[in-house]
């Protein structure tokens, strides 16, 4: 149900739902996962990045939950912080990752086209899509990215060259 109010963009309804399975939960993971999502969508990064290490304490080894706070640190201008994260998650379960990104569903890549279509004028969530998508060795697609990212905040390109380097 929770999920079903965020992606109808009731983001208080989803976000009433998804805490108070964490306080009836408290050993699962998975609602500080989802929480984590609503509060990008609010734009509450700092609130994401706690529920997301919250669930890392849970499950040290979670690949989505690594890739999601590494999103969520881009999105805050963390952006080492956030490839750290997103190489480990990469590197813990690359195939997950791939897989719940051709499914569409519940991935780190859909929660950031979700805050595009909410937030399209952000140019961090181009840059953590790109960064995303670099780290899949999809360049093109990475580069597309990372010209929108250009285009609307010109002055984050040295930080993308940079990473583009580094990837």
């Amino acid at each position: 149900r929770s999920f079903s109010y965020m992606m109808k963009g009731n983001l208080e309804a989803a976000y009433a739902d998804y805490k108070k399975s964490v306080e009836l939960r408290t050993t699962l993971q998975n609602p500080l996962l989802t929480r984590g999502y609503v509060f990008k969508m609010r734009r509450e990064f700092a609130r994401a990045v706690d529920d997301y290490t919250m669930a890392l304490a849970w499950k040290p080894n979670d690949a989505i939950a690594y890739v999601d706070r590494g999103t969520a640190y881009v999105l805050m201008g963390k952006i080492d912080l956030g490839l750290e994260d997103i190489k480990k998650g990469m590197n813990i379960d690359r195939i997950s990752i791939v897989e719940r990104f051709v499914e569409g569903f519940g991935c780190p890549f859909c929660t950031l086209n979700i805050y595009v279509d909410r937030h399209p004028l952000d140019a961090r969530v181009y840059e953590a899509r790109g960064i995303l998508r670099l780290l899949q060795q999809q360049e093109s697609e990475a580069k597309v990215e990372f010209d929108k990212s250009i285009s609307l905040a010109p002055g984050l390109r040295s930080e993308i060259e940079r990473v583009i380097r580094e990837v």
